[in-house]
């Protein structure tokens, strides 16, 4: 068994399900049956180890994909055969209640919902912050600057080449102004992917920062708005959207609303 033993806990990594090639097949083949590998492990937590609680940690694992019916499982279905009666505790991420479901209805699951990550803006580093000030310079040059236009539209295309973004030949020469455009539209882009920040740790919340980067975030993917910083931040401290909006209507106070609708709850004053 692929683990390690602390006294009566037994902390082990599920093996592989299903077959070189082509690892999903197992979950779409009713005739099929799991690996002898993913049989025994199963077995042995249940008739050797004598667990008295499984405890999935993760989404998601493979056993409720295992092969049987979608509901009203019988003891012929493999989800059923292979976890027994062991009680069957479950940490699945809170955004995907579907598989969460599934996990339920097939695995007799009770799930712990934990958070994803928050997430931030990727940012760009090393070369891409390079590419982008070449970028940044063109667009800044003269009309006249001919000579110079060009000198800065091969380093741009070396650099971009370098990244994965280009390629290196031929040289843009009469296009260089298209390709340019399109790659700043790229870098842009790349800027601004949101990724997930960090992992979430059970049980600890985000921190303040985390949080007003989240809603920022959400703000734009989902609402192309962009709120002052401080205005969520103040929403994350436990200020009403409702006193925000009478401190901002009050005299010399800072800007924190910049319109009513771009309230992250979606109200208004």
């Amino acid at each position: 068994m692929l683990g390690e033993r602390f006294g009566n806990v037994f902390v082990g990594v599920q093996p592989a399900f299903g077959y070189e090639g082509d690892p999903m097949r197992l979950l779409f083949e009713k005739g099929f049956a799991p690996t002898h590998a993913f049989s025994a492990f199963y077995r042995w937590l249940r008739e050797d180890f004598g667990a008295h609680a499984v405890l999935h940690f993760g989404t998601h694992g493979a056993l409720e994909f295992m092969p049987g019916k979608q509901t009203g499982l019988t003891p012929a279905c493999w989800p059923d055969r292979l976890i027994g009666d062991l009680p069957n505790l479950y940490l699945y991420a809170s955004n995907n209640p579907s598989e969460g479901t599934i996990a339920k209805r097939r695995a007799a699951a009770t799930l712990v919902s934990y958070l994803t990550p928050p997430v931030a803006q990727a940012g760009l580093y090393k070369g891409l912050v390079d590419l982008k000030a070449l970028l940044e310079r063109y667009r800044g040059l003269d009309p006249e600057g001919h000579g110079e236009a060009r000198e800065l539209a091969s380093m741009i295309q070396a650099q971009a080449a370098t990244l994965e973004l280009a390629s290196a030949e031929p040289a843009w020469d009469d296009s260089a102004p298209q390709r340019i455009a399109a790659l700043a539209d790229a870098v842009l882009e790349l800027e601004y992917t949101l990724i997930p920040h960090g992992l979430h740790v059970v049980g600890r919340a985000p921190s303040a920062a985390q949080r007003v980067d989240l809603l920022l975030a959400l703000a734009q993917a989902s609402h192309g708005a962009s709120p002052p910083r401080e205005c969520v931040s103040a929403l994350v401290a436990g200020a009403s959207p409702e006193a925000l909006a009478a401190a901002a209507r009050g005299p010399g106070a800072p800007r924190l609303l910049a319109s009513c609708d771009q309230c992250p709850d979606g109200r208004g004053p």
